[in-house]
């Protein structure tokens, strides 16, 4: 009876310091874990707030940095203390779908705008088109990108429709083209106005001289002559509209003193 006694204490401080091992094992696994999520946690959210322009995205894309690698660190970890954890993953894998596929909208929408402020296809600020909107990009978040048409609409794009679809950045380069239509009477003739308006360009400031500026004549009416001109600025210094603006307002002035009059001006579309 006394060596059984004595056999089965054995056997329980074998068993116990075997699990007593495991448990500090599974404990130090999580603990490396733990030290590993606060560090990816810091250096995402150093690194997404370089690239948001949305205070709150840092924040919620690294805790989700986090809780990933805690979860992470926690599987690991009980697979070391020698559980079964077989189980509670396919368990857990089956809510995860099951929320997945219930919040798909919301998860595509979030995880197109992670990828869009590490890609950075445009900034707040740029011109963009893209699903028949066309407009200055005001704010891109986790949701969405806001931009704001030419009338002052603000519309709201969902991310996943951003990411997927084809995206014009007309911001992308400083160097912008620009043209400028208008009609004249017929005062003078059209090689002289032409020259007039190409010496009016080559000596504005916002105009860059490679590539060189270009006038044509492209209308011969009785009431008059249409003309077009067509120039390159840099949008970082100068909008495309206050260029056109100066451009028609200058050449105008000039012509006025010759007694060249504008009939109408026209949209560069028209």
């Amino acid at each position: 009876m006394q060596n059984d006694f004595l056999g089965n204490w054995e056997n329980f401080k074998e068993i116990a310091v075997a699990g007593t091992s495991r448990l500090a094992f599974s404990l130090l696994v999580f603990l490396i874990f733990l030290l590993l999520a606060l560090a990816v946690r810091k250096i995402v959210k150093s690194a997404v707030a370089r690239m948001s322009t949305q205070g709150h995205v840092d924040h919620i894309v690294a805790q989700l940095s986090y809780i990933s690698v805690l979860a992470i660190g926690a599987v690991v970890a009980l697979s070391f203390s020698g559980l079964n954890i077989g189980a509670l993953v396919t368990s857990l894998g089956l809510a995860g779908f099951a929320v997945g596929f219930a919040v798909k909208d919301i998860l595509g929408n979030f995880l197109a705008g992670i990828l869009i402020l590490i890609q950075r296809p445009f900034t707040v600020g740029d011109n963009i088109a893209l699903a028949g909107v066309e407009g200055r990009v005001e704010s891109v978040r986790v949701r969405d990108t806001l931009v704001k048409t030419g009338d002052g609409t603000l519309v709201y794009i969902p991310n996943s429709i951003v990411f997927n679809g084809i995206l014009t950045n007309k911001s992308a380069f400083d160097i912008k083209p620009v043209t400028i239509r208008w009609r004249c009477n017929r005062a003078a003739a059209p090689g002289i106005v032409i020259k007039k308006c190409l010496r009016l360009l080559q000596d504005s400031p916002n105009v860059l001289k490679d590539p060189k500026p270009q006038v044509f004549l492209e209308e011969l009416a009785e009431d008059g002559f249409g003309y077009s001109a067509k120039f390159s600025i840099d949008s970082s210094v100068a909008s495309a509209e206050a260029a056109r603006s100066e451009a028609l307002r200058t050449i105008n002035s000039e012509l006025s003193k010759e007694g060249i009059a504008f009939l109408d001006i026209k949209e560069p579309g028209e």
